[in-house]
């Protein structure tokens, strides 16, 4: 019952995963679910694939920050120009 349980909860992990990083995280949550079926023994397999998911969201996020600071600095600049 308990291992049915964990693997229901690494299926919802991998789908709230998938969500976060673009939707990638289905076909995990399929795992996830079947992980429910073997007693939850791929709950650690879940949980590494989480922090994976999170770390590539982060550095995604980092990635889209850089971006638009330059996009900032890049349109503040084209204000100061003088106008033609």
């Amino acid at each position: 019952m308990a291992g049915g349980i964990l693997g229901n909860i690494g299926g919802i992990v991998n789908n709230v995963a998938g969500a976060v990083t673009g939707g990638a995280g289905g076909a995990g949550g399929a795992a996830g679910g079947a992980g429910g079926a073997d007693g939850g023994g791929s709950f650690a397999q879940n949980l590494a694939s989480l922090k994976q998911a999170s770390e590539d969201a982060q550095a995604k996020s980092m990635d889209l920050r850089k971006v638009s600071m330059q996009l900032g600095a890049d349109q503040s600049a084209a204000k100061e120009r003088p106008q033609q």
